[in-house]
């Protein structure tokens, strides 16, 4: 009495006794499948860390994985998803990529879903152009002496303003 083999499985040879599950990095969704090739790699921002599976899981937000279903041991651990770098952040799961900090924000952790404001008196306008540029408060511009500004997250030096003059 043959039995089919589930998904996440298959049996290339006539006669076997037991099904050959998928190896790790690859899932399948095939019942009764033949053939090892209908074991897929995981895709963009997933791995699958088990055997015999039949969907791949993703990377949490603030991390990424590139390959894309090339080659099945970058797809086999947790540890493939990669945490986004100072600068960078990352709100979704299962990416393949970063994005860096817009104007007014910094980030100086890795691994992160946000990027962090710039504090009152300062300002950062780089709008997304280099990592180095946004892994740091201190890229944050304090206004110039004799101006302030209580704009959280400001883009522009336009946010600093003069101080009153105070005539006695």
């Amino acid at each position: 009495n043959c039995q089919s083999c589930q998904q996440g499985q298959y049996a290339a040879l006539q006669g076997q006794a037991i099904c050959t599950s998928c190896v790790v990095g690859k899932y399948s969704t095939e019942n009764g499948a033949k053939l090892e090739n209908v074991c897929k790699i995981c895709g963009k921002g997933t791995y699958q860390n088990a055997t015999g599976q039949t969907t791949c899981e993703s990377c949490t937000a603030g991390r990424y994985l590139i390959d894309d279903k090339a080659n099945a041991t970058l797809h086999d651990s947790v540890e493939d998803c990669v945490a986004c770098e100072k600068g960078q952040y990352n709100q979704l799961k299962a990416s393949h990529g970063c994005q860096i900090c817009a104007k007014g924000t910094y980030q100086d952790a890795t691994g992160q879903t946000t990027c962090e404001n710039c504090t009152a008196g300062r300002y950062l306008s780089d709008d997304r152009t280099e990592l180095i540029l946004h892994d740091n408060i201190t890229d944050c511009i304090d206004c110039d002496a004799g101006q302030y500004s209580n704009v959280v997250g400001a883009s522009s030096e336009c946010a600093c303003q003069n101080c009153a003059v105070v005539s006695i």
